[in-house]
């Protein structure tokens, strides 16, 4: 049943399942700068993807959950959480990125320049930033743009 529901969406909405290299570096430096309990929220999230969708030249990306509704929550699980930022360095290039949650479900990363640069390269992180992060929001910039 749940091939037919991924083959569903997957027709519906399009987008991918599978998570770049430098995303899955991306979300194993937030686990591991988070408690023990909100590091296993996110596994069993990302355990559960349906599909992701990159936006913007690929400076947002989308996360959708089979079975959303059930899924462990993160401990803060306000409406939009900036959860960390860090800093990706690959192919003599510097990236920020920011990664969101929404009630408590890992929902966006958000690059303040498109990652593709990145493709094909060894990537290092810096340390994740959590909690408050007021920098860069993506989200905003793309909806101010959008309703000028």
């Amino acid at each position: 049943m749940k091939i037919f529901t991924r083959l569903w969406t997957f027709m519906l909405y399009g987008g991918t399942r599978r998570l770049r290299d430098y995303e899955i570096k991306i979300i194993n430096a937030v686990k591991m700068s988070m408690t023990k309990e909100d590091s296993e929220t996110i596994s069993i999230q990302i355990e559960n993807l349906e599909h992701l969708k990159r936006l913007h030249d690929d400076r947002m990306v989308t996360f959708y959950f089979h079975g959303a509704e059930r899924l462990p929550r993160l401990k803060n699980a306000g409406q939009e959480q900036k959860i960390s930022k860090l800093t990706i360095e690959g192919n003599n290039k510097k990236i920020n990125v920011v990664v969101v949650s929404h009630r408590g479900l890992m929902s966006s990363l958000e690059f303040n320049r498109s990652p593709t640069v990145l493709l094909g390269g060894g990537v290092s992180i810096s340390a994740a930033k959590n909690r408050n992060v007021d920098d860069y929001n993506l989200a905003s910039e793309i909806d101010a743009k959008e309703h000028r």
